[in-house]
């Protein structure tokens, strides 16, 4: 996939939403196993307003949420976030090279869930506007929240974090090549490349 634009959009949740925008080159969840070699290249997210969900945009080429089975070699290339305006959330912007998912309560989570050798380059951060109770930008080479599995090989390359306007959020950017959120996983080996003076960079 080529040339995707999401622009302009008013997000607001009915009930409870963990995401408000999520955006991935590959999906798996629960029985749907594999997700191998799904790619989209040039990728704009931009002037959205996102109030009142758990993260506001998610981006990366895969995303397991609670599916046994190995997803790898998906990749999301060129990708700009920009003067979208998120509040009301706890991770206003969330980016990771590849990342599996479960359920906070642990229903139909999949312990043989794997995030292998995906990965997100050329990604641009710029002009947003974050309120957020935790950070207003993460990003992660690899994550796993609230899931069992592994999460290793991915990467999260050419980052570039400009001018964002964070407001009161307690951290406004925060850069790991391992994510580890509520989780057990195996998370290893990921990589991530951002100018640690635009981005509060965790030792790996």
């Amino acid at each position: 996939m080529q040339g995707v634009r999401i622009a302009g959009n008013r997000i607001r949740p009915v009930n409870d939403c963990r995401v408000g925008m999520l955006v991935l080159s590959a999906f798996t969840e629960m029985s749907t196993g594999d997700a191998v070699h799904n790619a989209i290249d040039g990728l704009e997210i931009s002037a959205n307003d996102i109030a009142d969900c758990d993260t506001g945009i998610l981006v990366t080429p895969m995303l397991n949420w609670g599916a046994a089975g190995t997803s790898m070699g998906n990749r999301m290339t060129n990708v700009r976030i920009d003067d979208n305006t998120i509040a009301g959330a706890r991770i206003g912007i969330l980016a990771s090279g590849g990342m599996i998912l479960g359920n906070e309560l642990g229903l139909e989570n999949a312990s043989g869930a794997a995030a292998v050798g995906n990965t997100l380059s050329g990604l641009e951060l710029a002009g947003n506007t974050v309120t957020a109770t935790e950070r207003g930008i993460a990003l992660y080479g690899g994550v796993a929240i609230d899931a069992p599995g592994t999460v290793t090989n991915n990467a999260l390359l050419e980052v570039v974090v400009g001018d964002n306007d964070m407001g009161s959020t307690p951290t406004g950017c925060s850069a790991e090549s391992n994510g580890v959120l509520r989780s057990d996983a195996t998370v290893n080996a990921n990589v991530i490349e951002v100018d640690p003076s635009r981005c509060d960079q965790a030792q790996p």
